[in-house]
């Protein structure tokens, strides 16, 4: 609950979930001192032999939450809320970074700079470009994901290219994975600066909710602070 952009660091967010022994988690640790396996590990007979089915930390009871939460709690409503969130961001994230690629045609520039990770037909990487050029009216569509660890995305073009990695394979194709960093205007200036730019900092966020894999379930507050705050920073940033 301490490790995300745009949320007000006064308010303590630290999930009831945590098992942690610090002051301000001293109530739900006394509640619920092995918060881990409580929720994701099913308790078996003693007198149980052979392999149980309680080791894949995998929650498989739809109700759990009712377990300490009360009768009726279903985690799967609020799951559904947060999924609309991360659409909602990633989205924004998406449309944020076309416009600051397209507004290099606003100062003069047909083309911006980019390292490309390529694949063949059934998906298999095949590795990635040099820094290339390519045409900015060509490039149809962003999609937010992650190559190897780093904010990225696909970029799709309107028609297929000519493409090869720097071990000498040629590929053709529409479609290509590139990593936020590689992308330059034509004198080499990234065109989103690390240090300045929040569609970075929105990401992370994107990145840290989607990655924990519960979907906010374990600690809403802090999910829903982030996952917000996200979305007003990309709709007041500027291209």
């Amino acid at each position: 609950g301490k490790n995300g952009y745009f949320v007000d660091t006064a308010v303590n967010y630290r999930s009831p979930h945590a098992t942690t022994t610090l002051p301000e988690n001293a109530v739900a640790l006394k509640a619920m001192p092995d918060t881990c396996v409580t929720c994701h590990m099913d308790l078996v007979p003693a007198t149980s032999t052979g392999r149980g089915t309680n080791h894949k930390f995998k929650i498989a009871a739809a109700d759990v939450c009712s377990k300490c939460h009360g009768e009726g709690m279903m985690a799967v409503p609020r799951q559904a809320e947060v999924e609309e969130l991360l659409e909602s961001l990633a989205a924004k994230i998406e449309a944020g970074a076309l416009a600051t690629i397209n507004k290099q045609t606003t100062l003069g520039q047909t083309q911006i700079k980019l390292k490309a990770y390529l694949f063949d037909a059934n998906g298999a990487e095949l590795g990635q470009t040099a820094e290339i050029a390519v045409d900015i009216a060509k490039i149809q569509s962003l999609e937010f994901t992650e190559p190897h660890g780093q904010q990225g995305f696909w970029v799709t073009f309107t028609q297929n290219l000519d493409f090869t990695t720097t071990t000498g394979t040629a590929v053709n194709t529409n479609k290509v994975e590139v990593q936020l960093g590689t992308f330059k205007d034509m004198s080499g200036a990234a065109l989103f600066p690390p240090a300045t730019d929040n569609i970075i900092k929105a990401g992370w966020n994107y990145f840290l909710v989607h990655g924990d894999g519960s979907k906010g379930a374990h600690n809403w507050p802090f999910v829903l602070a982030i996952l917000d705050g996200a979305i007003t920073a990309m709709n007041g940033r500027t291209p």
